[in-house]
């Protein structure tokens, strides 16, 4: 009896047909974890800003227990937001700042913690947080 060849084509084939572990998606907006991911984010935007700021989530790719979280950072106008009065003035006075976020997370037992975040970022802040985190490329579509 020579079945572990038909057994192994029946496993490549069903694990040709089975979906990444890496999913990008929009969570809904009354997800339970749409707002858990959100309040991580608001709270180390607004940790590292001082001040209030409207966090517009673009993206959220998921693998495992890590998600990478892409933002467009408002005001309370839903305009771009401008950074007046926060540590990055400056930079953004100068045309350094982008009105984007980018954020990886953690899921630590029942709870999402931030790991680290780019605010305002003109490049891509997150090439390294791979190697850096020990986060999974397939996140970031590396």
């Amino acid at each position: 009896m020579n079945s572990l060849p038909s057994l192994l084509i029946g496993l490549a084939l069903v694990s040709m047909n089975m979906p990444s572990q890496a999913q990008q998606y929009r969570p809904a907006g009354d997800s339970a974890e749409f707002k858990a991911l959100a309040a991580v984010v608001v709270s180390g935007v607004r940790a590292e800003l001082g001040q209030a700021v409207v966090v517009d989530i673009d993206t959220v790719t998921r693998n495992g227990d890590w998600a990478f979280v892409t933002a467009a950072l408002l005001d309370d106008n839903g305009r771009a937001y401008r950074y007046l009065g926060t540590p990055l003035e400056e930079a953004a006075a100068a045309g350094g700042v982008s009105n984007a976020y980018a954020g990886l997370l953690r899921l630590r037992g029942d709870a999402w913690t931030l790991v680290t975040q780019a605010i305002g970022p003109s490049d891509v802040a997150w090439e390294n947080w791979p190697s850096k985190y020990g986060a999974p490329a397939s996140l970031f579509g590396f």
